[in-house]
């Protein structure tokens, strides 16, 4: 049986179609595709022993007819729902251009491990229920200009930059440039859709996808 991620995704949204934080979804994630592949062994926060960062770990390392290196993300916007008989409290997280800078980070990382490794097969996988993180740029000079992920955007053997500004803001940790080797295009998908017990929509209650395979 050969693995699918869109397939994966959609099977775990029938279960699970929100989750109370990143670990839950990492963890269940990872369950979703140990059910469909009990002989896979898959490892949480697996160290890197080939990156000069010796704080360097994956998300999911899963050994089973490839070798997979995942990094996951699930930026959110508040939200309070019962699902299944469980409360799910989600916080505003609010700041999009770090969720993007993350995500794309995350594709940089990828692309180290699948260049030192021949046999691995990377992917950088975002959930979210923040629509604003999918918007393109209305113009050229926000800060995070180069770091948007839009649907349909392309990015292409680039470096991504600040569209800084005299006397602008500092990004902390996420002050360096990101450097991608690869191409890419952005395709965001659906992943559920919460809904009250009048069948009606809730508020920032629509979770919707991005995933990018490592080239």
């Amino acid at each position: 049986m050969t693995w699918d991620l869109d397939t994966t995704l959609m099977e775990l949204a029938v279960q699970r179609p929100v989750f109370q934080n990143e670990m839950d979804f990492q963890f269940s994630f990872a369950w979703q595709i140990k059910m469909k592949f009990p002989n896979w062994n898959i490892r949480f926060e697996k160290n890197l022993t080939d990156s000069e960062d010796e704080k360097r770990r994956i998300d999911l390392w899963i050994e089973g007819e490839n070798t997979y290196a995942i990094e996951l993300k699930y930026p959110t916007q508040e939200l309070f729902h019962e699902v299944n008989n469980e409360i799910f409290k989600l916080r505003n997280q609010s700041a999009v251009d770090y969720s993007r800078y993350a995500f794309l980070k995350d594709i940089q990382r990828m692309e180290e491990v699948v260049g030192n490794n021949t046999d691995v097969k990377g992917y950088a996988i975002l959930i979210t229920n923040d629509m604003s993180i999918e918007l393109p740029p209305t113009k050229d000079d926000v800060a995070d200009f180069q770091f948007r992920i839009h649907e349909g955007k392309v990015i292409n053997n680039e470096e991504l930059d600040w569209i800084r500004k005299e006397g602008g803001q500092s990004f902390g940790d996420m002050e360096n440039p990101i450097k991608l080797r690869g191409t890419y295009k952005f395709n965001w998908k659906d992943y559920s859709e919460l809904k009250n017990k009048n069948n009606l929509p809730v508020t920032n209650g629509k979770f919707r996808y991005l995933f990018v395979e490592i080239s």
